[in-house]
C-alpha cells in the first residue's frame, strides 16, 4: 500500500542515502550557486544578495526555517481555473506579496544517486511513481525527492506539462535554484523570478524531461515494498 505524502516544514536543508553521506564526508570544494538555470542578470548586487539569503537561511535552526517558509507560502485547494485535473487539489500561494530574487525556501527532500536508486527500483513497485512525482536532478548522477518528506514547496504545482494539448498556460513565477555548499552537499531553494502578490498561486517549471518521464509506462514488480 502507498503511503500519502507527508508536508513537514520543519525538514532539515540536506539528507541523503548512505551513499551519498559517504561520499561527501570529506569532501571540501568551492561553494557554488548555479545562477544559469534560471536567467538571473548578470548583475553583481543582484547575485550576491541571493547568496546572503541562502547563508541567511542556512543559518536558521529548524523552526525559525518553518516559520520563514509559513511567512511566504500558504497551501490552499485549487479551484480548477487553471488546469481543470487540478481541481481540488492543493496548491501553494504566496501569503503576502514577494519581492522579485527573493528567496523562498529550500527544496526538502532525500538525495539519491542514480545508480543505487535503478538497483532498487526494481522492488519499489508503485511507489516509484510516487518518489518519481516529487524529484528533482540537481545534478548528473543525483537527485532528490521530496516524497514523504518535503516541506511546503513540494506543493507548488507546474506551469506547463508540454502537452500539445495544453491551453493557456499560467506564467511561470517560481524557479528552482541549484546550490552546492562546500562539503559538496547539493541543495535546492526555490526563488521568485518576479513579484508576486499576496494570494497568488506559485508556479514553476518541473522541466521537459520530468513530463516526459511522468508519461512513461512504469514496471510494476510483485514486490511492493517501499526499499527507498
Amino acid at each position: 500500500m502507498s503511503l500519502p505524502h507527508r508536508i513537514n516544514d520543519q525538514a532539515p536543508l540536506w539528507m541523503a542515502e548512505p551513499s551519498v553521506k559517504r561520499e561527501v564526508g570529506d569532501s571540501r570544494q568551492r561553494q557554488t550557486t548555479f545562477f544559469s538555470q534560471i536567467d538571473i542578470p548578470n548583475d553583481r548586487s543582484i547575485r550576491k544578495s541571493i547568496n546572503e539569503s541562502i547563508a541567511r537561511y542556512q543559518a536558521l535552526d529548524d523552526k525559525q526555517r518553518a516559520q520563514y517558509l509559513q511567512e511566504r507560502m500558504s497551501v490552499q485547494k485549487h479551484d480548477g481555473s487553471i488546469f481543470s485535473e487540478l481541481k481540488g487539489q492543493e496548491e501553494v500561494v504566496a501569503s503576502r506579496d514577494i519581492l522579485q530574487w527573493e528567496l523562498l525556501g529550500h527544496y526538502a527532500g532525500k538525495q539519491y544517486h542514480d545508480n543505487t536508486y535503478q538497483q532498487r527500483a526494481r522492488v519499489m513497485g508503485a511507489a516509484l511513481a510516487n518518489i518519481d512525482s516529487y524529484s528533482f536532478a540537481p545534478a548528473h548522477g543525483v537527485f532528490i525527492s521530496a516524497y514523504r518528506q518535503g516541506n511546503i514547496t513540494s506543493l507548488i504545482n507546474a506551469f506547463s506539462t508540454y502537452s500539445d494539448k495544453e491551453k493557456n498556460s499560467p506564467e511561470q513565477n517560481v524557479s528552482f535554484l541549484r546550490h552546492r555548499n562546500q562539503q559538496g552537499q547539493w541543495m535546492v531553494f526555490i526563488i521568485a523570478i518576479k513579484s508576486i502578490p499576496a494570494n497568488e498561486s506559485l508556479w514553476i517549471d518541473y522541466g521537459e524531461q520530468y513530463w516526459q518521464a511522468a508519461r512513461a509506462p512504469i514496471e510494476i514488480s510483485d514486490d511492493n515494498s517501499e526499499a527507498l
